[in-house]
Parts: structure tokens; C-alpha cells; sequence
């Protein structure tokens, strides 16, 4: 599923994400360990995967302009993994998606542990970021390995 160039721990979270197995307040209120799935971001709707990293109005801001079209076909969407098949289906680019996605998520733990977070409207360029960070990194990593290998 995840032939895209991310770091492990993000394709691993996109994993967890898609079979709504994060420690989500939806899920956590299911196994009875908190009192109210309510979302502590507006406290308007169940915090499921797909209303933390998507539906909530606190992130819409996240996702900047980036992924309008996304967002313009979202009506049918009831779960995150039926917006990463949208998202694939409209050939956005996933690798970004699930930067920005991964981001929203280590945003919304700082936050319920009162820790510093970015701003929404800085997770877009900071996804943007790590994504070239990590492809830089990866093109040298494979060009030392072919050095070594041709010596």
C-alpha cells in the first residue's frame, strides 16, 4: 500500500490511521477508558481518525490550500482510509498527504499535553520540509552505498 518514499514511522502511522487503530478519543471512550469521545479540539463531533486528521474545523487550516480539490470531493468520505483511496484516485501527492496527516497527529498529542505545537497554518510548510530533508537524505544515503559497492 505505502510504495511512496516517507520514513518508516510514517507509513507506519498512515498503517494505524487507515485501520482507525490510533488511540483516538472515539476509540479510547469504545474500550472504556475515557469518559466522552467528544473531540477536546471543538467539542462538537466523536474524535474518530478521520475527524482529528480531516473533519475537525481546528486543522482544516493544516492543510492549507494545498489539497482544495481533495477537500471539494470530501461529502462521501466516512473514514480516513476512504480519503487516502480519494487522495490516491485524484493523484495527489500522498507522500505530502501523509507528512501533513503524521504532523496533524504529533500536533494533537502536544496539545492534550498542554506541550508546544506549531501553529495550522505552519504544518503545510513544515511538512513540506521534512519531506525534502528526508529525500535529501535518502539520494545520499543510496549514493555512499553505491560508492562503496563500486570499489
Amino acid at each position: 500500500m505505502w510504495s511512496f518514499q516517507i520514513p518508516n514511522k510514517i507509513k507506519h502511522f498512515g498503517w494505524r490511521a487507515c485501520t482507525e487503530s490510533l488511540p483516538t478519543l472515539a476509540n479510547l471512550h469504545q474500550q472504556k477508558v475515557i469518559g466522552s469521545p467528544l473531540c477536546s479540539n471543538c467539542d462538537k463531533a466523536s474524535e474518530t481518525v478521520h475527524h482529528a486528521l480531516w473533519d475537525c474545523d481546528k486543522v482544516l487550516g493544516c492543510w492549507g490550500h494545498r489539497f482544495k480539490k481533495l477537500r471539494s470531493h470530501d461529502q462521501s468520505m466516512g473514514s480516513f482510509v476512504d480519503l487516502v483511496f480519494s487522495a490516491r484516485q485524484q493523484e495527489e501527492n500522498m507522500e505530502l498527504f501523509m507528512v501533513v496527516a503524521w504532523l496533524i497527529w504529533n500536533r494533537r498529542n502536544k496539545m492534550h499535553f498542554n506541550e508546544q505545537h506549531l501553529p495550522p497554518e505552519k504544518i503545510l510548510d513544515a511538512a513540506t520540509a521534512l519531506l525534502i530533508e528526508f529525500h535529501e537524505n535518502s539520494v545520499g544515503r543510496l549514493e555512499r552505498k553505491l560508492a562503496q559497492t563500486q570499489r
